[in-house]
């Protein structure tokens, strides 16, 4: 299973809060083992990056999410797609349009908003475990 996680799920993730992060947690450890393929857009990397500047790790966290995760392209098509699109927040619709640009199996991701996507399915991080647990990946 080809899944691009948005921006927010890894953030989530790096604030290593476990309580709250259980399914996303379980989600990374799934990636790691290669039980389903991670994928990012580049932009991503920039928030992420800036996120995390004040930890001075910045570069660390990035250089092990390159090692993990896949990364979708975003180029001038995906764009301009991205700006014709019905989901609201730029941001919102480059992810989804990148991952609908690779074929991608689903987003995960916590925002409700993009949810009404209809071309690519969006799952939460708790129905992506469960997709997972039952399905025996």
């Amino acid at each position: 299973m080809h899944v691009l996680f948005d921006t927010g799920v890894i953030l989530n993730f790096l604030k290593d809060e476990p309580d709250e992060n259980n399914e996303i947690t379980f989600l990374i450890d799934c990636v790691e083992r290669k039980r389903i393929t991670g994928w990012m857009t580049s932009a991503s990397f920039s928030e992420i990056a800036q996120a995390a500047k004040d930890s001075g790790k910045s570069l660390e966290i990035i250089k092990n999410l390159l090692l993990m995760f896949r990364i979708t392209s975003v180029d001038e098509k995906i764009l301009h797609a991205a700006l014709k699109s019905p989901v609201p927040g730029f941001e919102n619709a480059l992810i989804t349009e990148s991952a609908k640009s690779m074929n991608l199996d689903c987003v995960v991701s916590l925002n409700r908003e993009l949810w009404e996507e209809r071309e690519i399915r969006i799952l939460s991080p708790f129905d992506l475990t469960t997709i997972i647990e039952h399905s025996g990946m």
